[in-house]
């Protein structure tokens, strides 16, 4: 009883199955053919009207582009006909087939040829990614220890911060014959607005360091780039970040500040141009800058818990 049952089972689902395709319900149309599958699988059990089984299956996947669920069944077709062919040799010319035996290994060839070449091309795009992968991280490591190595070095010359203020040259170049009578008081004037941070106001410019220093533009320039050997506009930004360093050197509030106030705070139009400009002048960005800042402050808040 419990062997006819398996077969009435297996009809069944076939059967169930066609009927839920003319409903224009293929998925669970499938599910029963796959158990007609399951039942020669564990059974070994079946007949020639069930080979349409294996075929729906074929046609189903090959609609969807499941290249390896088609190929699965092309093989279980090949399989189930050679069964077929052995238990039910009279029947063999009238079995209906809409794929026979020669047209299923061809398939079943140019599947195994798909299949292989998508997975060749997966395996190759997985190594490209893995590769590029690779290459990124290398060179966050790269540029995270150039910044280490730039904190060393801004760490070692921590008495003459970055940048320094040029002091006014007794010497002066072959080509810069502006007067000393001017020179002399729009260098003090320069120093007093230095001294003053005027600079970090968000329209300071050439305009504004003529108007302080009490000469025209021109003179303005030249005087800077002789005495501070800067252009104009590389000195304003040199003096903001050096401000900025400072005080983040010196004041643990300033380091809880983000680009933005500290952009608002130096006189920067932008956090864009802020970013830029530390990052050209420190040579590390202001974030690793202030988080090398505060390790440096946990170990030597450590070394003097440890000396008590």
């Amino acid at each position: 009883k419990r062997r006819s049952d398996f077969k009435n089972v297996a009809v069944c689902n076939f059967y169930i199955g066609k009927s839920l395709l003319k409903l224009q319900q293929p998925d669970a149309a499938m599910e029963n053919f796959r158990s007609v599958d399951s039942s020669f699988t564990v059974n070994n059990y079946l007949r020639p009207d069930l080979r349409e089984a294996y075929e729906l299956l074929i046609s189903h996947h090959a609609k969807t582009g499941e290249r390896d669920q088609e190929l699965y069944y092309v093989r279980r077709l090949l399989k189930v006909d050679s069964v077929l062919m052995r238990d039910y040799k009279y029947l063999s010319g009238k079995i209906r087939k809409e794929l026979d035996t020669r047209a299923l290994l061809r398939f079943q060839e140019t599947l195994e040829q798909e299949i292989e070449q998508r997975d060749y091309i997966d395996a190759a795009l997985v190594g490209v990614f893995a590769l590029t992968v690779a290459a990124l991280i290398r060179r966050q490591l790269r540029i995270r220890r150039r910044y280490h190595a730039k904190y060393e070095e801004w760490q070692q010359a921590i008495a003459a911060p970055i940048p320094a203020l040029a002091e006014p040259s007794t010497q002066r170049t072959a080509d810069f014959d502006i007067s000393m009578d001017i020179v002399t008081p729009a260098l003090k004037r320069l120093a007093k607005m230095e001294k003053d941070r005027k600079f970090l106001a968000k329209d300071m410019d050439l305009s504004k360091l003529a108007k302080i220093m009490d000469v025209n533009m021109k003179y303005a320039s030249r005087i800077i780039l002789e005495y501070r050997k800067k252009g104009v506009i590389e000195y304003i930004r040199d003096l903001r970040i050096a401000y900025v360093v400072g005080m983040l050197k010196t004041d643990k509030n300033f380091r809880k500040y983000t680009d933005q106030a500290l952009a608002a705070e130096a006189g920067f139009g932008s956090t864009q141009n802020f970013t830029r400009a530390f990052k050209t002048v420190m040579e590390m960005p202001p974030r690793f800058f202030i988080a090398q800042l505060l390790k440096t402050n946990e170990n030597s808040s450590t070394c003097d818990l440890t000396s008590i």
